[in-house]
């Protein structure tokens, strides 16, 4: 049981942290550009949200009643709807569960197809993480080798930045509009919460009957779920840094001027 919940704690880990930043950079952009300027220059990151929802609708083989996927109006609540997928109830809870939180995957993947076309080559799995299970102080170390890892990645993207070329400011461009909408609206994530409540009941009760008829399903699925939850965790490690680099700047272009500010009344 360890085994498969260290599995399990690195992606949700990551989902947190992706869901925050994304959260934080979309509400400062939101304030700083304004309704015309958020509407005129997020629709890349909208269209990929939508675009996920879609694409999940497809694979779980829910049907599909209609699909916007940008079209701002102001709802009768005064929420700002910018697009949306509309579906018959999800099959089953996995289906639920996919489809709400689809812009995390959907959101990661295209910022790491950003990444590829603007950067180049780069090492993907060195943005997994992984916890092993030799007691607290090896989790520990994993932990801080994700985080040197992570700044790692950051450093050397900002290294090969050509600064006087414009597909770099294009880069910067749809990596910030991409990384504002890789969270998953309240509706969405309501959803996923109801799929994944319902998918944790039915596997306990899965493995109770199993542990009952002397079958230990969680160390054989652990193994069996080890690459998968890399290969996941490595996806969600491209779009954490991706989120989490317009974070940084959001807060660094955020903070200076009030620091100068002190400095000067000082």
């Amino acid at each position: 049981m360890e085994r498969f919940f260290l599995l399990i704690v690195p992606i949700a880990a990551q989902l947190v942290l992706l869901y925050a930043a994304s959260v934080y950079l979309n509400r400062r952009l939101y304030k700083r550009l304004g309704l015309v300027g958020y509407l005129f220059f997020m629709w890349p990151g909208v269209i990929v949200h939508e675009l996920s929802h879609l694409a999940a609708c497809l694979i779980t083989f829910t049907r599909i009643r209609e699909v916007r996927v940008f079209e701002p109006r102001v709802e009768p609540s005064g929420d700002l709807l910018l697009g949306y997928v509309r579906h018959d109830e999800p099959r089953n809870p996995f289906a639920a569960m996919l489809i709400g939180a689809a812009p995390f995957f959907g959101g990661s993947a295209a910022l790491y197809l950003v990444f590829r076309v603007f950067i180049g080559r780069f090492d993907a799995a060195s943005l997994a993480v992984a916890l092993p299970s030799q007691g607290a102080a090896s989790v520990v170390a994993a932990l801080a080798g994700a985080v040197v890892s992570y700044a790692g990645f950051l450093y050397a993207l900002a290294s090969r930045l050509d600064w006087h070329s414009w597909a770099t400011y294009v880069f910067l461009y749809l990596a910030a509009a991409v990384s504002s909408h890789a969270a998953p609206s309240r509706t969405d994530l309501k959803q996923t919460f109801i799929g994944l409540a319902e998918i944790i009941a039915l596997a306990g009760i899965a493995v109770f009957i199993l542990y009952l008829a002397g079958i230990a399903v969680p160390e054989a699925g652990a193994a069996w779920l080890a690459r998968p939850a890399l290969a996941v965790s490595g996806l969600l490690g491209c779009g954490l840094a991706g989120t989490g680099l317009f974070v940084i700047v959001v807060f660094l272009l955020e903070t200076i001027p009030f620091l100068a500010r002190r400095a000067w009344q000082w």
